[in-house]
């Protein structure tokens, strides 16, 4: 059954986290919501930040700042070319594409640009200023800051800011309106009510779409999952969410079974 035109539909995915080695997770992964895209051809396409990993500008692995810069505009470079990819396949000239930077590819930059602007030459900064600008690499693609809340009817869209178990409430409770975010690799909700205006709003974390087994990880135990979120906006202004969780490279979506 088609998608009546007063019905707009959102595709969120979030946390990537290329790197530039082995993204075989992530590919496969971006192939099966490619081919959902494809059938569905959504309005909006929204990514929730972390797209690339930004390894080399982190403070657990920065040695020299400009190679840590170099490999981590190689990742941008990969995840331009994945991003624009995944626009094409939504099948749709009119798509709107919305990006939402995260403490990956949005706060970690934004701490080596403020020490660098305090300690090296204004050429070096603008130079780094430059190649680590969102926008070089996503095209035709709206940027919101870390932790800017982008609104789609009465959901916002962010990365996400808190962890702990009881994340979903706390962004509830601290932002006051229905919110989706990625930032914890997991799916969990909270819906909260305030004595201000005595109407419930749920806060909710959708899955990644990038290795839940990374390196780093060691094999530990993690609630990581795979998965991507739908969001019907209806005439009302009022939205209505779906999470798919990806096992073993299948999910069942718009009433057919998708496997990679």
């Amino acid at each position: 059954m088609d998608r009546p035109k007063e019905v707009k539909l959102a595709l969120v995915t979030a946390d990537w986290h290329v790197k530039k080695g082995n993204n075989n997770v992530l590919l496969k992964n971006l192939k099966l919501v490619s081919m959902i895209a494809k059938d569905l051809k959504p309005d909006l396409i929204v990514g929730l930040g972390d797209f690339p990993d930004c390894e080399g500008i982190s403070r657990f692995s920065v040695q020299n700042i400009e190679y840590g810069v170099e490999d981590t505009v190689s990742e941008w470079k990969i995840v331009g070319d994945l991003w624009e990819d995944l626009c094409k396949s939504c099948g749709n000239k009119d798509l709107e594409r919305h990006f939402c930077l995260g403490n990956h590819d949005g706060e970690r930059a934004d701490k080596v640009l403020y020490k660098l602007k305090k300690s090296s030459s204004a050429f070096l900064y603008n130079a780094i200023n430059d190649a680590l600008t969102p926008s070089r690499y996503l095209l035709n693609t709206k940027i919101h800051e870390h932790l800017e809340v982008f609104k789609f009817g009465d959901l916002g869209f962010f990365h996400g800011e808190h962890h702990g178990s009881s994340h979903p409430k706390k962004h509830a409770d601290e932002y006051g309106m229905n919110l989706m975010y990625g930032h914890l690799h997991t799916l969990a909700s909270a819906t909260v009510v305030t004595k201000v205006n005595k109407t419930p709003h749920t806060a909710m974390t959708i899955p990644c779409l990038g290795d839940v087994n990374p390196f780093y990880m060691k094999n530990r135990s993690s609630a990581w999952i795979n998965g991507f979120a739908l969001v019907y906006l209806l005439p009302n202004q009022k939205t209505q969410s779906f999470v798919y969780q990806i096992k073993s490279g299948t999910v069942f979506c718009n009433n057919k079974i998708y496997k990679v």
